[in-house]
């Protein structure tokens, strides 16, 4: 399902975890999902966040754009597809 190339990607998510859970739970699949768009992808999970998770956690939504601007900027591609993190 690969349609950007090496575009560095990053899919923030909601915690699946949460107990206040908002969403069903192949949303969570779905998501999981995204990673394929880009061969350098991550995705962040942000620990007892809900939907509006640069509200919850704007330190996580602040993180994953700075390994955007980082990865845009040197082309080692630190960035592995299907890596899923816990933030």
């Amino acid at each position: 399902m690969q349609c950007c190339g090496s575009i560095p990607l990053v899919v923030i998510s909601q915690d699946p975890e949460s107990p206040k859970r908002d969403v069903p739970q192949t949303w969570d699949a779905v998501q999981e999902r995204l990673k394929g768009l880009s061969s350098r992808s991550m995705r962040i999970i942000a620990r007892n966040s809900r939907h509006f998770i640069m509200v919850d956690r704007p330190d996580v939504v602040v993180a994953g754009v700075g390994m955007v601007t980082a990865e845009l900027h040197n082309a080692s591609q630190r960035m592995k597809l299907g890596r899923t993190i816990w933030r």
